[in-house]
């Protein structure tokens, strides 16, 4: 069930996304609970902009945050999980999600746990609450980014994939990523044995780069031409490669 946009637009139609919300009760049962967040994000991630809204009217973010911080840590990431696909929805979703102050708890979750699935579900909600257009507001977003500075130390593809996409939105203020010393770690990355989050990270320093040039010296301190050179032989190699192919 909510699998689809038609099932989700009958059940907006019934009210069910009313008793959605109600269900959302620390009074329930753990596993009610769960099964809540669960649908939650279902709808956010099949449905329309339009049903994220009409749930969101029902003042289903600001319960999700609360119970963030209350909830065990498998309930914490459905929960998690349920606020990224609704602030993937629209700038206003998402806005919505972090005038109610998910970042604060959200970072607690990330540094109580020392599970991968965890790390890898808060640096997808982050990523998700730093995108879109137009940007969201800094403030709200600031307090991720010495975390992210951490995130990007871990090995798992998809954390450093999801915290390269969220350090775009530093871009413009990006006296804070030298605070944090993340340049070493970015040029590092350019040698990963991931193409996509090598792409990720010369995405980020390429925008970096681009809102302030400033920062070429800082990133020529740290090797980046020498990385660079060995990412673009990589790329003319597997270009090759693919030629050969084609021509086999």
């Amino acid at each position: 069930m909510l699998n689809d946009a038609p099932t989700i637009e009958q059940a907006v139609d019934l009210g069910l996304v009313t008793l959605l919300a109600e269900l959302l009760n620390p009074q329930n049962t753990r596993e009610v609970f769960r099964n809540s967040s669960i649908a939650v994000a279902k709808i956010g991630i099949h449905g329309t902009v339009a049903h994220s809204q009409a749930l969101m009217e029902t003042g289903v973010i600001p319960k999700l945050v609360h119970h963030l911080s209350l909830a065990d840590e498998v309930v914490a990431q459905n929960i998690a999980l349920a606020l990224a696909s609704l602030a993937s929805k629209s700038t206003f979703c998402r806005d919505a999600a972090l005038r109610a102050e998910i970042m604060p708890p959200l970072l607690r979750l990330l540094k109580s746990s020392n599970q991968l699935s965890t790390m890898q579900t808060v640096s997808e909600v982050i990523a998700t609450l730093c995108q879109g257009d137009p940007k969201p507001d800094f403030a709200l977003v600031e307090p991720c980014l010495e975390p992210l500075s951490h995130l990007l130390l871990s090995d798992d593809e998809m954390v450093l994939k999801n915290s390269c996409s969220a350090l775009g939105i530093f871009c413009c203020s990006s006296e804070y990523a030298i605070g944090v010393g993340i340049y070493p770690r970015l040029v590092q990355l350019l040698g990963h044995s991931s193409e996509e989050v090598q792409d990720d990270a010369l995405k980020t320093i390429r925008c970096l780069v681009g809102r302030d040039k400033t920062l070429i010296q800082p990133l020529i301190s740290n090797e980046v031409l020498s990385s660079l050179m060995s990412f673009m032989s990589s790329c003319l190699a597997q270009t090759q490669i693919f030629s050969f192919q084609q021509v086999g």
